[in-house]
């Protein structure tokens, strides 16, 4: 059983660190009544909920537009009489499953996306337990998720807990080549990847980023805790032990 507080231990790391140990359960992450999940399976992200009204499929369809709002009033009573919300929608012609499907990883990845800029609240992760109901197939690596949330983060309290010295240098870790075929990286954030060469210090490429200084720094971040880089001469950080 693996609990604390994203205080202690921020949601990246936490969620490489599952990963990495090829984990099968539920992380939950509490704050106040507000509960979230994230899903894994041998390490890799599947689903995720929430209890928040406005995670929820009904409201991420109406939000998009792949309903209107008498579609989604109409859906609710139904919904309310114990039928499903998007089967409704399927059964009543208003929507394609593939549309459905699409939407479906949307609201999962959104409720994913949206913890990371959590930076308190309790988790627990429960081994080898999963619910059991239909998940959608979110089709992205667990690798490019993590590094995707981390360019989400707004604080550089969250960055320098990883990124400490801007003094450091940094170095491709030995598998590099199958973590970047992992990654759905912009130009810019490419070239930031092979700006780390020996000698070339955090702040070097901090200067030389088409990115501004915190994108490139937080870049970086993520790049590190997804063990894509690791700091000239540091072993991984990495405790799977914890979860086994």
């Amino acid at each position: 059983m693996l609990i604390g507080n994203l205080k202690d231990r921020p949601l990246p790391q936490l969620l490489y660190q599952i990963h990495a140990a090829k984990a099968t359960g539920t992380l939950m992450v509490t704050l106040n009544e507000l509960r979230k999940a994230i899903l894994f399976d041998n390490g890799r992200i599947i689903s995720a909920y929430s209890n928040l009204r406005e995670d929820s499929l009904g409201e991420v369809l109406l939000r998009s537009g792949a309903i209107n709002v008498d579609e989604y009033l109409e859906t609710e009573k139904q919904v309310k009489q114990g039928k499903r919300f998007g089967q409704i929608l399927l059964e009543n012609g208003k929507i394609t499953q593939f549309d459905l499907s699409t939407q479906m990883s949307y609201q999962v990845l959104s409720i994913i996306y949206s913890l990371f800029v959590w930076q308190i609240g309790y988790f627990e992760f429960a081994d080898n337990k999963l619910p059991q109901k239909d998940l959608p197939d979110l089709d992205i690596s667990t690798l490019d998720i993590i590094l995707r949330g981390v360019k989400l983060i707004r604080s550089w309290e969250q960055i320098r807990k990883t990124i400490d010295s801007l003094d450091d240098e940094l170095e491709p870790c030995i598998d590099w080549e199958t973590r970047l075929k992992q990654l759905q990286l912009s130009k810019d954030e490419l070239a930031v990847f092979h700006m780390i060469e020996p000698g070339v210090t955090i702040r070097d490429i901090s200067l030389l980023s088409n990115l501004n200084s915190f994108e490139t720094c937080r870049l970086l971040m993520g790049f590190l805790v997804i063990e894509l880089v690791q700091k000239r001469g540091m072993p991984s950080w990495v405790l799977p032990d914890e979860l086994s």
